[in-house]
């Protein structure tokens, strides 16, 4: 679906960002290299934690805000990006700046990861650093992310009244979801070719719709839900909270009866919608996910490990 994006509805910037990261293994590794993680549960990563370095220098990750944190879809990895919002630093510079002028808690923290060999810079010779550099250092956490117990992440972002990214991440139980907005078009239409579509056929108002573009994409209705189904239609979750459980479970996602009709059918099936409004609003309110289940909206990726 082609969004519209001659429409300016805020001259400024916006940012949203929220994550609940279950991740014991990463948690413990940086509480054994004396990092503490505050304000949070125990083994979670979550906005607005607060990161002790061993000195007792300290950073706090802003709650919602996210214009200096890195994009998630420029790291290798959650791990890597965890780490990465932590030199949060380095988003915020351009041109690089050169080493002696990070904050004192960047160095530190960046000669301790040097030092229990996460990353491997020549601290004395190494001058500066760029994004390119610290995500090739970063890249040997890729290996964490199958300790992960579950992720959830909304990054969200918008300027001048444009938006330029909506991302939704989710993970657990071996299952990967990844639904995003990027320069507000999703490109071509979804293939259904070969997917299994759940349908809670009890709000369901058009059936010979729906069964036709499962037909003709050459997808499966199934009647069991496992982590083998693609998508579940459904018009009421809040009449379906066990079946919602399960998709969340297993990271399935889940989309109204309209919503799947303009995702894989009939793009033009929302152009008369003004839901721009909506759309820019997750730049600063989040909810994201809420907009790809009443719409359609986004692209999507699901991976079963």
């Amino acid at each position: 679906m082609k969004i519209r994006s001659d429409f300016v509805t805020n001259s400024s910037s916006s940012s949203f960002i929220i994550f609940d990261i279950h991740h014991p293994t990463l948690f413990e590794m940086l509480n054994r290299f004396g990092i503490e993680i505050r304000n949070t549960v125990r083994n979670h990563f979550t906005a607005g934690m607060e990161v002790v370095l061993p000195s007792g220098k300290s950073m706090k990750l802003w709650e919602k805000e996210a214009d200096c944190l890195p994009y998630y879809d420029e790291s290798s990895s959650i791990s890597n990006w965890i780490i990465s919002i932590i030199l949060n630093e380095i988003e915020s510079v351009w041109p690089v700046k050169e080493m002696d002028e990070y904050s004192d808690f960047t160095l530190e923290l960046l000669n301790l990861l040097n030092n229990k060999e996460i990353i491997n810079f020549d601290m004395e010779n190494c001058k500066e650093w760029n994004k390119d550099l610290l995500d090739n250092q970063l890249s040997k956490l890729d290996v964490m992310d199958s300790d992960i117990i579950a992720a959830d992440v909304e990054f969200n972002s918008g300027f001048e009244g444009e938006i330029t990214q909506l991302e939704y991440i989710a993970m657990r139980n071996g299952c990967y979801l990844h639904i995003d907005v990027d320069e507000l078009d999703t490109g071509e239409i979804e293939s259904l070719d070969n997917r299994n579509i759940f349908i809670v056929d009890e709000a369901i108002e058009d059936m010979s719709t729906i069964q036709e573009i499962i037909e003709g994409g050459n997808a499966n209705i199934v009647t069991e839900i496992s982590k083998n189904v693609d998508y579940i239609i459904c018009n009421n979750k809040n009449r379906n909270k066990s079946i919602i459980k399960i998709a969340e479970d297993f990271c399935i996602p889940v989309i109204s009866e309209k919503g799947f009709i303009s995702h894989f059918g009939d793009e033009s099936f929302f152009e008369d919608e003004d839901i721009y409004n909506e759309l820019f609003e997750c730049t600063y309110a989040g909810d994201f996910y809420e907009i790809f289940y009443k719409y359609g909206i986004g692209k999507v990726l699901r991976k079963i490990n």
